[in-house]
């Protein structure tokens, strides 16, 4: 709709704003203008293109928003999760936003994402090892977002998947 790409670009102008949470904001705006118009399968090359900008608020938002669409798709392939994987490594990696900052709903939204590739890959390995491994890394994915982002609601839901997987033997 017309409504919907004035939106948009109005949000696109903003994410060159010097400020990283403004344009980190209008990142997300963008992108859910693009969900909403009949442009929604250009979300993920709008993200693609953004995982590389020099602000650390847009990449942590294209590739959080990236790296989600990446582990709906992939269903049950190993491949897929992987690519998955790796964005959303790169989201959590790349910037840790100051505790109370809007960006940290999506660095708890990455890091919720990426226990959940590891949790989807252990359970398609037929390695004892590897199963351990992808385990222990999911641990280590839902304790992070436990201790970074405690206010963020994920946390609650990431205390529970540790405290089922640290059950596991």
């Amino acid at each position: 709709t017309k409504q919907m790409d004035k939106a948009q670009t109005e949000f696109s102008k903003l994410t060159a704003h010097p400020d990283l949470a403004v344009a980190a904001m209008a990142m997300e705006g963008v992108i859910r203008c693009l969900q909403q118009s009949s442009k929604g399968g250009e979300v993920e090359a709008f993200c693609q293109s953004k995982a590389v900008s020099p602000n650390p608020g847009i990449a942590l938002v294209a590739s959080s928003e990236l790296g989600a669409l990446q582990f709906q798709k992939a269903g049950s392939s190993a491949q897929a999760l992987r690519a998955s994987m790796n964005t959303l490594l790169n989201a959590v990696v790349k910037y840790l936003p100051p505790k109370g900052s809007p960006l940290s709903k999506y660095h708890a939204k990455a890091l919720w994402n990426l226990g959940q590739c590891y949790q989807q890959l252990g359970a398609l390995s037929k390695i004892p090892d590897s199963q351990k491994r992808y385990r222990f890394w999911a641990i280590g994915a839902y304790s992070d977002l436990i201790a970074y982002h405690p206010a963020e609601p994920l946390a609650v839901e990431a205390q529970k998947k540790r405290k089922e997987l640290m059950a596991i033997k």
